[in-house]
């Protein structure tokens, strides 16, 4: 019980602060060390920022082993291409 309480106490604390706009540290974004990156947000699809998001690049190898994941699984199922 005490600590629902910190929590919404915490929660409507921070949520006044940032609708007054008087932050008691400024906001600065983290420097990002990426050649092209996107902020997307999960449950609108609305890109929030993004640095040379057309740019071309080669897919991240986690991108590859999960397609490779995924067609594996299609062929055990015996699934066509069309519902994959």
């Amino acid at each position: 019980m005490k600590r629902r309480l910190l929590i919404t106490v915490t929660a409507t604390l921070w949520a006044s602060l940032v609708q007054a706009g008087d932050m008691p540290f400024p906001l600065t974004p983290p420097a990002i060390d990426a050649a092209s990156w996107v902020l997307m947000d999960a449950t609108t699809g609305q890109v929030l920022t993004a640095g040379n998001p057309d740019e071309r690049r080669n897919p991240a190898s986690l991108t590859k082993l999960m397609t490779g994941y995924v067609v594996d699984r299609a062929i055990d199922q015996k699934k066509s291409p069309a519902t994959i």
